[in-house]
C-alpha cells in the first residue's frame, strides 16, 4: 500500500521535473534525487507494523523529517528563482508556493510528534492531514485564473 503523503511528494517532484526546461539540468537532477529519496522512504515504510519499536519509528520519523525539510528548501529555492525571473518554467509559482507550505506544515508536525508535543490518536492525525491535503482540490481552479 502506498502512503498518500509519500506519493504526494514523489508526484510533486515529478511535476517539477517535467515543468523545467531541458537546460535546467541541476534542478532536474535534484528533483530526480527527491523522487529516489521518497521511493526509499516508501520501501522502508512498508516494514513497519503496530508492534514496531517506538524508538525505531521515531528514528524513521526523523529521517522523513530531514527529507521533507530538504524538499521544502528545494521548493523555496525554485520559487525564489521563478519570482526573480531567473527561471523560465512551466511550474506555476502558486503551485510551488502551495507545495512548499505543505512540506513545511508536515515537517513541523513530524517534529512536534517526535518531541512528544502531539498527544493525539492516529485517526485524529490522519483526519488533520486529510483536511490539509483536501485543499489541493481547489488548486486546479486557482491555476485557471492565471
Amino acid at each position: 500500500m502506498k502512503s498518500v503523503l509519500v506519493k504526494n511528494y514523489e508526484g510533486a517532484c515529478i511535476i517539477f521535473k517535467l515543468g523545467f526546461n531541458p537546460d535546467d539540468k541541476k534542478l532536474i537532477e535534484e528533483a530526480k534525487q527527491f523522487i529516489f529519496v521518497f521511493e526509499k522512504i516508501e520501501e522502508r515504510l512498508s516494514n513497519f507494523s503496530v508492534s514496531t519499536d517506538p524508538q525505531r519509528i521515531q528514528a524513521f520519523n526523523n529521517q522523513v523529517y530531514q527529507a521533507v525539510a530538504s524538499i521544502w528548501a528545494y521548493k523555496r529555492k525554485v520559487l525564489g528563482l521563478i519570482l526573480r525571473c531567473e527561471l523560465r518554467s512551466n511550474n506555476y509559482a502558486l503551485l510551488v508556493d502551495h507545495t512548499s507550505r505543505e512540506a513545511a506544515y508536515f515537517a513541523n508536525r513530524l517534529k512536534e510528534l517526535n518531541e512528544g508535543k502531539i498527544n493525539t490518536t492516529p485517526d485524529a492525525i490522519i483526519q488533520e492531514m486529510f483536511s490539509f491535503l483536501k485543499s489541493w482540490q481547489t488548486m486546479p481552479n486557482l491555476l485557471v485564473i492565471f
